[in-house]
């Protein structure tokens, strides 16, 4: 069975929320969808790979800056004794940017 129906949201505007055309083009029909990522999860991902790759300063200075960003007072900077304590550390700093 094939459906001729269209289930359109309006998350993201159109002309019955705002009054404006859809963002149509030739490729993407009536795509509103909108791609949104977070600084801090790029900086967590760098802090990954020097992690990975045995960078622990580097994973530090990933750290620290996303906890910068989020308090108005300088943060101590993390010294990690080995790999696995960066990693439980960017673990944790992940679930309380993304709780």
């Amino acid at each position: 069975m094939i459906y001729s129906r269209k289930l359109i949201i309006q998350k993201y505007g159109g002309i019955a929320t705002t009054g404006t055309p859809w963002a149509s083009t030739a490729t993407n029909g009536n795509n509103n969808d909108l791609k949104v990522c977070r600084l801090s999860e790029m900086y967590f991902i760098k802090a990954e790979a020097r992690a990975n790759a045995g960078d622990l300063p580097g994973a530090a200075a990933a750290i620290i800056a996303v906890r910068n960003a989020r308090n108005a007072v300088s943060q101590p900077i993390p010294n990690y004794a080995n790999a696995t304590a960066a990693w439980a550390d960017i673990l944790k700093e992940r679930r309380i940017e993304f709780a």
